[in-house]
């Protein structure tokens, strides 16, 4: 790996994971305030939103990788006009977004408060939808795109701080504004407001730092498989938010809280492993346009390896600690029951399972194979969709947690096979290996601490005390077990440290 491109993957990774310990942090304090102030049905209700506004919200991440990856190859080799070109043909898609996401928001405005159960008024549903809303018009039509160039040129450190920057600002912001008495409107309209000054700082650093002609003219399509990507992603944002939407349809808004409080782990967890690969998406595409194949599969290797161990140990964790976490959260609030071990056991399994495909997903997003894969992501979503309406009815909370589990290890074992096959040419024996040493570290860990979780921790100190000894008893089990699967990727893992990697 060259020098450059080395600092550029530290940076990315450690800006990365900064911005999702400064996230976990604030979805930490916020949501406890929300229940304490407003109550479960509020904090229900503002979860429940979010979740139907985020089918559209996140298109970035959807129609955003297809743009990265077509911008890999005139990045290499600095092709200004191939870069303007690109651009421009994204434009002409976010532009549109823009268009659909206000009848998107209008739909919603008028039709959720159809689905809110509780007693909220259709004005109050109304207002609070738009108030959530404005972030996502600025996003799609300053942010979007000068965030994908960041990332495909290897700067997306700058979009982690300008993020961690307006997080800090909105978690002030939103405590000051609770502590005051203000109303849930205001709090949420508000921190849409805080937000916008990610797309617009963002714009003005791009507009600086490089010369994009947004008009650049074009004869034929600059952005191969647009819309294989396109309509991976709308699978990938069912699957994402199948849950709280099923719960909504089928439950009750106390069901989606309590569900949100569990997420807030669970997600941040997610999102705080995904961090981990924040530089690695746009080496392995640089990588790839470089056809420096040797290196790719060495360096998949170490982080294949890492992934594993990091979620494996971060998720077990979790699930056994996640219930006496919650029963200190909810400390006070009686308006619903909190406590669920099976649901909290399964959500975490399954967003274990969830974690464990980022390398393999990044990989196939980093060589554009959109097309090849789309078939895969539809499955997922139809599973988890049949899955969770057939059980919701009798396990509710659980049901949902099943579905999602069996859905998410379906979309695993196809990208690992897919990802070794098609793009690595390997076989698939270090995968396997790894998949045996996952679930003999999940099982030994839940005999040796099978009575934490109904531990009840009466403060947060407790619950540190009893994290801490947990993490103490299941480092040596991972240690051991490391040291007897991976001796000679350990190897690898030690010249990649030391620079000598390739």
């Amino acid at each position: 790996m060259g020098v450059n491109r080395r600092k550029k993957f530290i940076y990315n990774s450690f800006s990365s994971i900064i911005k999702q310990f400064v996230g976990l942090f604030s979805t930490l304090i916020l949501p406890r305030l929300m229940l304490v102030t407003y109550g479960s049905d509020i904090n229900g209700l503002v979860s429940s939103i979010v979740q139907f506004l985020s089918l559209i919200s996140i298109f970035d991440a959807g129609m955003g990788v297809v743009i990265e990856a077509s911008l890999y190859k005139p990045l290499s080799q600095k092709d200004s006009h191939g870069i303007s070109r690109v651009l421009t043909s994204g434009k002409k898609f976010y532009n549109k977004i823009v268009v659909i996401l206000f009848f998107y928001v209008l739909a919603i405005s008028i039709l959720y408060p159809n689905f809110a159960k509780e007693n909220f008024s259709f004005l109050f549903c109304f207002t609070l939808v738009w108030a959530i809303s404005v972030n996502s018009f600025g996003q799609y039509y300053f942010g979007v795109l000068n965030g994908v160039l960041l990332s495909a040129d290897q700067r997306g450190y700058v979009f982690n701080w300008i993020y961690t920057f307006a997080t800090i600002a909105n978690t002030i912001a939103s405590i000051i504004l609770i502590e005051i008495g203000a109303s849930v409107h205001i709090v949420k309209f508000v921190s849409s407001l805080v937000f916008l000054m990610r797309p617009l700082l963002l714009a003005l650093y791009v507009k600086k730092n490089y010369k994009v002609n947004w008009n650049e003219k074009y004869n034929s399509e600059p952005i191969k498989q647009k819309w294989n990507g396109f309509a991976q992603h709308i699978a990938t944002i069912v699957v994402g938010n199948t849950d709280i939407v099923v719960l909504t349809v089928f439950a009750s808004l106390k069901d989606v809280s309590v569900y949100s409080i569990y997420m807030l782990v669970v997600n941040g967890l997610k999102e705080l492993i995904n961090s981990s690969m924040g530089g690695v998406k746009s080496l392995f595409g640089d990588m790839i346009a470089k056809k420096e194949y040797e290196k790719l599969q060495s360096f998949f290797k170490v982080v294949e390896l890492t992934i594993h161990c990091f979620v494996m140990f971060i998720y077990t964790v979790a699930a056994i600690l996640i219930v006496p976490f919650v029963r200190v959260y909810t400390r006070g609030i009686n308006d619903a029951n909190y406590i669920n071990v099976v649901f909290g056991f399964l959500i975490c399994l399954a967003y274990a399972t969830y974690c464990l495909r980022f390398p393999y997903n990044t990989l196939i997003m980093s060589a554009g194979h959109f097309r090849e894969t789309q078939s895969s992501a539809i499955i997922e979503a139809l599973i988890n969709i049949v899955v969770s309406i057939l059980l919701v009815w009798k396990f509710g909370l659980i049901g949902v947690a099943v579905g999602t589990l069996v859905a998410m290890l379906y979309r695993m074992l196809y990208l690992f096979v897919y990802s070794n096959k098609k793009i690595l040419h390997v076989n698939n024996f270090l995968s396997i290996k790894l998949l045996i040493f996952d679930l003999m570290f999940f099982i030994i860990s839940i005999l040796v601490m099978k009575e934490t979780s109904l531990i009840i921790c009466q403060s947060y100190i407790e619950w540190v005390l009893l994290s801490i000894k947990s993490v103490a008893l299941l480092c040596p089990v991972m240690v051991i077990l490391v040291l007897l699967f991976f001796r000679s990727e350990l190897r690898l893992l030690y010249y990649y440290k030391k620079g000598k990697l390739g």
